[in-house]
């Protein structure tokens, strides 16, 4: 009985370590997964930037032309 105990504890601690391990994996990845949503907002906006700037860039353009006409 005494065999019985320890190897079930044993198997307990082993299968708690593997929970832990894969409870810290799974929260690494899920960090990663935020940082890397959090980076292509951050790119989202800056391509919407450079988009408005060719807009205004394409409107004065086009006035400059209209006025040179």
């Amino acid at each position: 009985m005494l065999t019985f105990r320890k190897s079930y504890a044993s198997i307990t601690k082993g299968l708690k370590k593997m929970v832990d391990d894969l409870d810290a994996f799974a929260s690494q990845k899920r960090d990663e997964a935020f940082a890397a949503e959090d980076q292509a907002k951050r790119l989202r906006d800056e391509v919407q930037a450079a988009h408005d700037e060719a807009d205004r860039a394409l409107l004065t353009a086009r006035k400059v032309a209209t006025l040179l006409s």
